[in-house]
């Protein structure tokens, strides 16, 4: 394909560097920014099969914390179960026990109620079969569950220091846990 007009002059900017604990993290300008990435390289050491226990136990409750949140902002419940994240249900649910995102909780335990028994499978094929076999009226109740959360945990509309605000609750816990690795081996970048 050809590059219609003039090549850009500005380079591109360099990966932020990777933090091997919490407390590199928020010595940094953004310390939830300066921690996603870490987090993200220590998950998909293989890029088909996300892999949580890579992360120290602090790691893991603040990247399903983060991970719920951006899946629900940019889709909704419907995209976090339907996606990788889905298989984590379990998991994200004692993530947000364990940094206090009560009202996440909240939200997450009534959207799991769309399953069978509740229960959210953790394989994807089965979760996926099921979401696409949701009723109106169960694609109508995720979807309000979406405005609930969008309404209530948008860092935008809450204030910056709220309970109800993940990057609040996220910083807390980071706070508490500065002393913490980001890898559950040493060996694991």
């Amino acid at each position: 394909m050809e590059q219609i007009g003039r090549p850009s002059k500005r380079k591109p900017k360099p990966p932020p560097p990777l933090v091997k604990s919490i407390g590199e993290a928020l010595a940094m300008k953004d310390p939830i920014q300066a921690l996603w990435p870490s987090l993200g390289a220590a998950v998909f050491t293989d890029k088909y099969n996300p892999m949580l226990e890579n992360l120290s136990p602090s790691c893991q409750a603040l990247y399903l914390l983060d991970l719920m949140d951006r899946e629900v902002q940019n889709g909704g419940f419907d995209q976090f179960f339907y996606n990788a994240s889905g298989q984590f249900f379990d998991e994200t649910r004692k993530a947000l026990e364990e940094t206090g995102a009560t009202v996440m909780l909240s939200l997450l335990e009534r959207a799991c109620t769309v399953f069978p028994g509740g229960i959210v499978p953790k394989d994807e094929l089965e979760r996926r079969t099921l979401l696409c076999a949701l009723s109106a009226d169960a694609e109508k109740f995720l979807s309000g569950l979406d405005d609930e959360f969008n309404s209530k945990t948008s860092s935008i509309k809450v204030e910056t220091n709220s309970p109800e605000n993940p990057w609040f609750l996220a910083l807390q816990y980071m706070r508490g846990h500065a002393n913490d690795m980001v890898a559950s081996d040493p060996g694991v970048d």
